[in-house]
């Protein structure tokens, strides 16, 4: 189910972007990505995040525009309250590399953004609140970049399942580990 739902969506994300007509065009996807991976630990995850982010820039610069990056940037939500994310969300100077600051960067250079948000707590309105923070962050530096909103690829992955304000926003899948007889083979 991942695979399929996930290379269907990597297929629209890529096709919105590709202005076929102008193959000179800049790549420029109609609307950002947003998935919410669950499941137990030890599934692949992050992994998958990782290995999604790498072959998308693979792909991207092979077949469509060599110089475009794909940048991994990863927020952990782990064991964190809503005032220590504030302070690690934004920027506090020139020369520091908050989140917002190497999502900023990205996002000037026209590259993609891929927001890894790493073990989403269990506790609905503390995952709600959290990821409510993100999207106030986000926005507010889209505000600047206007034209690269589609830029962004949101990967959430948590132990648990959304908050049911967060599924609203992501596609949600849940990742189970392969059956034994197929681990073994």
């Amino acid at each position: 189910e991942l695979k399929e739902t996930a290379s269907c969506m990597l297929q629209e994300y890529l096709h919105s972007g590709v202005d076929a007509r102008r193959l000179s065009s800049r790549f420029s996807p109609a609307a950002p990505l947003r998935l919410y991976l669950h499941g137990t630990a030890g599934v692949g995850k992050s992994s998958f995040t990782q290995t999604l982010a790498a072959s998308l820039q693979h792909v991207l610069q092979r077949f469509i525009e060599p110089t475009r990056r794909v940048d991994l940037v990863k927020c952990p939500l782990n064991s964190i309250s809503p005032e220590n994310l504030r302070a690690m969300l934004h920027v506090q100077g020139i020369s520091d590399w908050s989140i917002e600051r190497v999502l900023e960067q990205t996002l000037r250079r026209g590259d993609v953004a891929t927001f890894h948000l790493e073990e989403a707590p269990e506790d609905p309105i503390l995952q709600a609140e959290l990821f409510s923070l993100i999207d106030g962050m986000v926005e507010s530096l889209l505000t600047k970049y206007p034209e690269r909103r589609s830029n962004m690829i949101f990967i959430a992955v948590s132990n648990y399942q959304p908050a049911p304000q967060v599924a609203q926003r992501y596609t949600v899948l849940e990742m189970a580990p392969p059956a034994r007889s197929w681990q073994l083979a």
